[in-house]
C-alpha cells in the first residue's frame, strides 16, 4: 500500500466526487476507508465490484486522509482514469 497517494496526478478524495466518476465509468482504483460508515461505502463497494475495480481497503479514515496528504479524515478516494 502506498503510503503516499498524492504521487497519482489522477487522485480524488471524496464520497461524492467518487460517486460521479463512478458512474461515469471513469475510476481505476479505489481506496475505502475501513472505518468509515457502512451506510456510505457499501453501495460504493457494490459498484465497483460490478465494475470490477481494484479496490485497496485502508485501516482507518485518519490513515487515508493522511494518505492523500489531507488535514481531514477521508471515507474514500480513488484514482481518475487517464
Amino acid at each position: 500500500m502506498s503510503s503516499k497517494l498524492t504521487d497519482c496526478d489522477n487522485l480524488v478524495v471524496g464520497v461524492r466526487q467518487a460517486k460521479r466518476l463512478l458512474s461515469e465509468r471513469n475510476v481505476s482504483k479505489a481506496y475505502i476507508a475501513k472505518d468509515a460508515d457502512p451506510y456510505i461505502t457499501d453501495p460504493i463497494i457494490k459498484k465497483l465490484k460490478k465494475l470490477d475495480i481494484e479496490t485497496e481497503m485502508v485501516p482507518s479514515k485518519k490513515e487515508l486522509g493522511k494518505m492523500c496528504k489531507i488535514d481531514v479524515d477521508a471515507a474514500i478516494a480513488v484514482i481518475k482514469k487517464n
